[in-house]
């Protein structure tokens, strides 16, 4: 009974899918070459992570370069990566709306605002992809979007007269740039930096609590960030090795220690505190995203996951120790050679890719990509990085 229940969804699914491709390609979709002068309105779906959408504003930036006059509204779902390009002229308008995690009706009701908004064209890289019944019903008649690829596989890819495929072992940053390479902007032209905007009033912060902690300008300052995301648990290094690595940096390298978490992890910072023989400072709860990006921004070294603040870290050019597990660092790890990542070269990883976490959720090693990493060598890593910065 639960098969033929199990069965009859996805058959469901499947006739819904079928039945929208085809009206869609009936009576919507337009097969047409982008004609640049008519590009005044561009909506950006940028419904990701903050780590994600950091790795997206070099696409951002060649995008506002390619049309400097359009108006560019950025789509984002309540996952705190609005915070990135909050108050920078990269875009003129945040919209933020969870098009995934609301009733019908107001589905409908979004749909109908975006149409009269009459955009003229919408760029979408994978992680808009649980869009695709706005970017069916929007009336945009010109859609750019990432479409299967090597590792990944959308369902939807039909919703795009714009296809853009992925390369395999590509870093994001590159895979998002295919979209403006697609849309004529020139790759030497581009500045493939990422970047989240800070404003003055957060360094301003980050100055005073760093005074108001006692660290001064001399201080070799250190960023902590032991956890990620709570629903990515298995990209977490242990909080005791995090804690015993932070207490042989404050006894060898006399480093002041800052703990990087966001507002919900606050607990989880008091435990690795709390297990420490030395004193750290908590930041996490007591800073927004551009106030700790201001306070990793003067640091000398950010100690990590994968993670957003390890991408904080890469935009605001402060060099990153990360220690990866089951992720693939070939799609997220910073780019450039003052970033150094820690991972075990092992035949089942990294098992995380962009198809999904089942995998990575349901390890049958007992996680031995991270539990294989000790202390002692990422300590190692840490002082000889010291050395050459």
């Amino acid at each position: 009974m639960n098969k033929f229940i199990s069965y009859s969804k996805k058959m469901v699914v499947f006739l819904m899918r079928l039945f929208l491709r085809i009206i869609y390609l009936l009576f919507l979709y337009k097969n047409e070459k982008v004609n640049f002068q008519k590009v005044k309105k561009i909506l950006i779906y940028g419904s990701m992570g903050i780590g994600n959408m950091i790795l997206f504003t070099p696409t951002i930036k060649a995008i506002r370069k390619r049309f400097p006059k359009a108006r560019v509204t950025l789509l984002v779902g309540n996952t705190g990566c609005e915070e990135v390009l909050k108050g920078s002229d990269l875009v003129d308008e945040i919209n933020n709306f969870q098009m995934n995690q609301t009733d019908i009706i107001g589905k409908l009701k979004f749909i109908r605002g975006i149409r009269k908004r009459r955009f003229d064209l919408l760029i979408s890289n994978f992680h808009g992809a649980n869009l695709s019944l706005l970017t069916i019903l929007s009336s945009i008649p010109y859609k750019i979007g990432h479409v299967t690829s090597p590792g990944w596989r959308n369902k939807f890819d039909f919703v795009y007269n714009f296809k853009v495929r992925m390369a395999e072992n590509e870093n994001e940053i590159y895979r998002d740039l295919r979209l403006a390479y697609a849309l004529g902007v020139k790759e030497d032209e581009v500045d493939k930096n990422p970047i989240i905007w800070i404003e003055k009033e957060d360094r301003e912060y980050a100055d005073n609590f760093l005074k108001q902690n006692g660290i001064h300008r001399k201080d070799l300052v250190i960023g902590v960030n032991p956890v990620t995301s709570l629903v990515w648990k298995w990209r977490w290094w242990s909080l005791d090795r995090y804690a015993e690595l932070c207490d042989k940096l404050i006894e060898a390298c006399k480093a002041k220690v800052i703990l990087l978490a966001a507002p919900n992890e606050v607990d989880l910072m008091e435990y690795v505190a709390k297990n420490m023989e030395y004193e750290s400072i908590i930041a996490a709860g007591k800073t927004t995203l551009k106030q700790t990006a201001a306070l990793i921004e003067e640091a000398k070294l950010l100690i990590c996951n994968d993670s957003g603040l390890m991408h904080v870290s890469s935009a605001v050019g402060t060099p990153v120790v990360a220690i990866y597990g089951p992720t693939d660092y070939t799609r997220t790890a910073p780019l450039g050679k003052k970033h150094t990542i820690i991972r075990k070269n092992l035949d089942c990883s990294p098992c995380f890719q962009l198809d999904g976490t089942e995998r990575a959720e349901n390890c049958p090693y007992d996680y031995k990509c991270l539990n294989y990493i000790s202390v002692e060598g990422v300590f190692n890593v840490v002082t000889k990085k010291l050395e050459n910065i």
